[in-house]
């Protein structure tokens, strides 16, 4: 009896990586428009009569495979919406599947209740099995709450850590405008859980948070500033213009450099930089960072962004509407940076890439969300139309072939200035 049960638990594991086994992005998820789980058809009717859920002002911003199989989705509260971080739900409705609040309802209050969750614009993983938000406490661009941080247990989706964001780390010594704040990615070891960093940028005034259990503060660069012809967005016949900061952080994985490095860019930018981990942990106290800028300048501009565990970065190009690759073997030069898909549907405005390994699978999954934002922000979507899509592959074999498949062991280098970036002097 021992013996049956294991092989009904084992299949539907089995059977979940036999799924990528073959090479191109599949459609995992599709919406039209985003509709809930609720607990009840008061529920919905009452969300509709006081105009706080209305789907055509509802986007999905971000999403994050967890290693359980589940999906998370956030849909940040740049208009009022009944639940602002979802699972993906078995259930279907007319506009796709349907999403239930996270963890419950009972965190999805209404507009000025601060106990709970108010807006989520991204969600990252650890190594530790948590789940990090960063609420920013906004509803459009009124600040209805303090920001927090918050991080959940995925083993009972319990919160094991909050921390309330005062308002100084929302501010640019450069502007004056209202910072909204977005959780990037956590630095964190399975073996020392209680040591970590929570990466935030800051993509309304231009700054780079950090947390570290205990403290968090800012830093500030002007380089961090979008730049004039990188603010200007053109997807699928559409034009518009969007000033975004920093993001799209990632961390270096070991064996490629002597330490390991952050790497971000601006959204709104086509130049990308990088600084050592040891650096910024040591800003606490006040010291400078030293910064590097890419050589290479982007053909596009980057929302979401991944690398996998053999070192290849993974990011998604506006226009072209592109899925693109480098491998941090090589320098960061045009020659080293290869296509993985191209499509000039699925793949408008690729706003989030996610890469992990789901339990019980050796096979590392690519999973990338792409939202047709330029159609949000124009107020042109089409809701009798696919919008938002979720998407997978087998990411071994989606590179191969490419000029980013690993090839051997890396040499493992003294600085990042050996991979085309180049040491910047801030004023």
């Amino acid at each position: 009896m021992t013996f049956v049960c294991r092989i009904i638990w084992i299949l539907p594991i089995v059977l979940a990586c036999a799924g990528l086994s073959s090479a191109g992005l599949k459609i995992k998820h599709e919406w039209k428009y985003v509709d809930y789980v609720w607990e009840n058809d008061k529920q919905k009717q009452d969300a509709i009569h006081m105009g706080v859920y209305n789907y055509a002002t509802i986007v999905i911003f971000d999403h994050q495979p967890l290693p359980d199989g589940r999906q998370v989705i956030t849909t940040p509260k740049f208009s009022n919406n009944p639940a602002t971080l979802s699972i993906v739900s078995n259930k279907t409705g007319d506009g796709g599947p349907l999403l239930t609040p996270y963890p419950d309802w009972s965190w999805h209050k209404a507009s000025g209740d601060c106990s709970g969750i108010t807006s989520v614009n991204r969600a990252v993983i650890d190594k530790c099995n948590r789940l990090w938000i960063v609420d920013s406490g906004t509803i459009g661009d009124e600040r209805v709450c303090p920001a927090k941080i918050l991080a959940f247990d995925l083993k009972n989706d319990r919160v094991v850590k909050e921390f309330q964001l005062s308002d100084d780390l929302m501010r640019s010594p450069y502007n004056n405008y209202k910072g909204l704040l977005e959780v990037q990615i956590v630095e964190s070891s399975a073996d020392a859980c209680d040591t970590y960093w929570v990466y935030i940028a800051d993509g309304r005034s231009y700054g780079v948070v950090i947390y570290d259990g205990m403290d968090a503060w800012r830093i500030d660069e002007k380089v961090f500033f979008p730049t004039k012809q990188a603010s200007q967005f053109s997807i699928a016949g559409e034009n518009f213009t969007l000033e975004v900061g920093p993001s799209a952080f990632l961390i270096t994985p070991d064996g490629f450099l002597k330490e390991p490095y952050m790497i971000f860019k601006s959204l709104s930018n086509f130049k990308s930089w990088a600084v050592t981990l040891r650096e910024l942990h040591s800003s606490k106290c006040g010291n400078e960072v030293n910064l590097y800028v890419s050589n290479y300048t982007g053909s596009s501009q980057e929302a979401g962004k991944g690398y996998s565990k053999d070192g290849v970065l993974v990011t998604g190009f506006a226009q072209p509407r592109q899925l693109v690759c480098w491998n941090l073997q090589y320098p960061l030069e045009s020659e080293y940076v290869g296509v993985l898909a191209q499509n000039d549907t699925t793949l408008q405005f690729i706003n989030s890439v996610k890469l992990i390994t789901e339990n019980g699978c050796s096979i590392e999954k690519l999973s990338v969300m792409t939202n047709r934002f330029q159609k949000y922000i124009l107020k042109t979507m089409d809701f009798t139309e696919v919008n938002f899509r979720v998407m997978t592959a087998d990411f071994n074999a989606l590179v191969k072939g490419t000029v980013c498949e690993p090839t051997g062991r890396p040499v493992v280098v003294n600085s990042i200035v050996e991979k085309e970036y180049l040491p910047l002097k801030v004023t």
